[in-house]
C-alpha cells in the first residue's frame, strides 16, 4: 500500500467499550459512552509510513485498543474497531453525525 491510496484520508468506525467518567463533562466528547459507535477519520497530515500509510491508533479488528482525547486528557477509554477494512470514502453513518472525530 502506497501514500496515494490514503492521499485525502480515510475513517474507521469504532464501538466504543469503555469512557471515562470525564468524557461525559465534555460537550465534544458525550458520544464516547459505552455502547456507541463513533467514526475517526484519518487525514493525511497524520499518515505514518512505518505504519503502512496508517495512522497511529487505527486498531487491530479483534484487538481491544486504548484510547485518549488530546483535548481533554481525562477523557480516555477502550475501542473496539468495528470494521475489517477502512472506510476509504467515509461514508459511514457515523462519519455523517456529530460524533466524528480524528486521529493525531
Amino acid at each position: 500500500m502506497d501514500k496515494r491510496t490514503f492521499t485525502v484520508g480515510y475513517c474507521v468506525e469504532f464501538e466504543v467499550l469503555k469512557a471515562s467518567k470525564a468524557c461525559r463533562k465534555e460537550e465534544s466528547y458525550k458520544a464516547l459512552k459505552e455502547g456507541e459507535r463513533v467514526c475517526v477519520r484519518c487525514e493525511s497530515e497524520a499518515l505514518h509510513e512505518n505504519l503502512g500509510w496508517r495512522c497511529q491508533g487505527h486498531g487491530v479488528e479483534g484487538r481491544i485498543t486504548r484510547w485518549s482525547a488530546l483535548s481533554a486528557p481525562h477523557c480516555h477509554g477502550k475501542w473496539l474497531r468495528a470494521q475489517a477494512e477502512p472506510d476509504r470514502t467515509c461514508a459511514a453513518r457515523t462519519c455523517k453525525d456529530e460524533s466524528e472525530f480524528i486521529f493525531v
